[in-house]
């Protein structure tokens, strides 16, 4: 390898871990890429290109090329748990299992590495070994806020919904510029079916992150349960904060499921199947929203169809209508053919003329949002 290969690939790394520092996931992708093609072997360009590949939500291709950082460094345990992380957001927990039993026995001073362990066994089912791991390491929690996250999440998973808030509150309490302690603290709220607190939480983040599209997500996820089960009038500011999360970061599964969710629920077929189209472009991979696209297609094409067969039958009224008017000689029966007839002809009007809510203007701003354009001007996205 030459010095000068080693030089640039040096230079890349150092922009590509910057982008990353401030969530430029496709620069630090650039970069990382830059810095393999001249050192290939170079694990941590290859580790700064998962990430990247992983904010970007490309999770299978971030999976392969985590795998490729294990076959560089076998022996470091990070290599492991960034696979076992990769494999965890692309919904593959089981498989996630072994790399991350790997980085645990590889570097077992690493509490982290056991909690994501943890989370691996709880999604897969092992929720009593699971309970064993984070039992562990939860006292090492106190003042770790990293370890706190993660336990927070555990044990709610776990069911242990009062535990794993009083850790989300601890995260607050140790970081509370931070927005990721409260987007956990909603998360685990959410869990606990605690929507308003949950809301409450979100917007705390995004006050002090208005870009932070996780709390978006979580935002649009409890505002959406709230209007779909007490309080109707939430589902527009629902639809504004998951658009908002969508706009941020697109192709989220959860934004993109809700929002087709709650779309579908307003019977605005064709703009939830907007949305799980533009979600698919990003992740063809997510089965779930792929059946729910589907679904949705031949919901409307049905929809469709039974308009054009009313339209018809309406029509065919109409012409009965005149026919009865014109071979009667009888006022009364003329006069009711007639009605019956201009009635149909009415409702055949109408029903050609039906279409879907409004579905091509743009999503409503979140009121956060136009708070703060009022107060400041507008928000400068990243």
């Amino acid at each position: 390898m030459t010095a000068d290969a080693l030089a640039t690939a040096r230079r890349h790394k150092a922009r590509a871990e910057a982008a990353l520092e401030i969530g430029r996931y496709s620069h630090a992708e650039r970069d990382a890429r830059a810095a393999l093609a001249a050192v290939p072997s170079d694990v941590d360009a290859t580790l700064y290109l998962t990430r990247a590949l992983l904010g970007q939500s490309r999770h299978e291709d971030a999976v392969a090329t985590a795998r490729a950082a294990v076959e560089i460094a076998p022996n470091d345990g990070y290599t492991h748990y960034l696979l076992g992380f990769a494999l965890q957001v692309a919904g593959r927990h089981a498989e996630a299992i072994q790399p991350l039993r790997e980085a645990v026995s590889l570097q077992p001073s690493a509490p982290r590495y056991h909690a994501r362990l943890a989370i691996a066994l709880c999604e897969s089912g092992a929720k009593e070994q699971s309970r064993a791991v984070i039992d562990a390491v939860a006292a090492k929690a106190e003042d770790d806020v990293m370890l706190v996250d993660e336990c927070a999440r555990v044990y709610s998973a776990l069911g242990e919904h009062d535990v794993g808030v009083r850790f989300a509150q601890r995260g607050v309490t140790l970081r509370p510029a931070d927005p990721s302690t409260h987007w956990r603290l909603a998360w685990v709220l959410a869990n606990r079916r605690d929507y308003n607190g949950s809301a409450v939480a979100s917007t705390a983040a995004l006050e002090l992150e208005p870009n932070y599209w996780a709390a978006w997500e979580e935002l649009g996820y409890a505002l959406n349960e709230l209007q779909r089960r007490s309080d109707p009038s939430r589902a527009t500011e629902a639809e504004a904060a998951l658009s908002e999360a969508l706009r941020l970061k697109p192709g989220l599964r959860s934004a993109a499921f809700n929002l087709a969710t709650l779309y579908r629920s307003q019977g605005r077929l064709v703009r939830a199947e907007r949305v799980c189209d533009d979600a698919l472009a990003i992740d063809p991979k997510h089965e779930q929203l792929a059946r729910i696209r589907d679904g949705l297609r031949d919901q409307r094409l049905s929809r469709e169809k039974t308009r054009r067969e009313q339209s018809v039958l309406l029509l065919v009224t109409v012409v009965m209508g005149l026919v009865s008017a014109a071979i009667t000689s009888n006022f009364l029966s003329v006069a009711a053919s007639m009605l019956v007839a201009g009635l149909a002809l009415i409702g055949f009007f109408v029903a050609r003329q039906q279409r879907d809510p409004a579905d091509d203007g743009p999503a409503p701003v979140p009121a956060l949002l136009a708070r703060r354009a009022r107060q400041t001007g507008p928000i400068t996205h990243a």
